[in-house]
């Protein structure tokens, strides 16, 4: 259920991650879309090599590697970020970000990927492909609001902000 945190998760922590899907999309992603800006520092992610995978939502929070929780971001951003919520002022650059990257996934027609869009959404593959840019970000944000105040509730670092 992508609306509840993972706490099963948290009581016997994984011991291995594996973001090796997530993180060949994405690059694929970035280098048919040379334009593509990066959620928390609005600049071009050109350095294929300096890319790292981020879930918007702390993984410590949500256990998981789905796709609609993560973007490029550089290494040393991730780092910084750490298990720390982002402030919710990268919540629009996030979402649009994912919407571009969910109709890369369309158009290059990656159904493993989008498996984690038609879970999250409810909807079927028809569904997701008709959906417009403003009902995606509309779904995405009550999605994300919701499970950000939970995770600040809970005593997740709020309002990380790139310095």
């Amino acid at each position: 259920n992508p609306h509840v945190s993972g706490i099963t998760k948290k009581i016997e922590r994984p011991t291995f991650r594996n973001l090796t899907r997530a993180t060949k999309h994405w690059i694929a992603f970035v280098s048919q879309k040379p334009l593509v800006l990066a959620v928390f520092e609005k600049k071009r992610l050109k350095d294929i090599d300096d890319i790292s995978i981020d879930h918007f939502l702390p993984w410590s929070f949500t256990t998981h590697d789905l796709l609609w929780n993560l973007h490029p971001v550089n290494k040393s951003t991730n780092s910084s970020k750490n298990n720390l919520l982002p402030s919710e002022k990268y919540l629009e650059s996030f979402t649009m970000l994912q919407y571009e990257f969910c109709q890369f996934l369309l158009v290059n027609r990656k159904e493993a990927a989008l498996v984690d869009y038609y879970s999250l959404f409810g909807c079927s593959e028809e569904e997701l492909t008709r959906i417009t840019k403003t009902r995606f970000i509309n779904k995405l944000n009550s999605h994300f609001l919701p499970q950000y105040e939970i995770a600040k509730n809970i005593g997740f670092g709020q309002n990380w902000i790139i310095s």
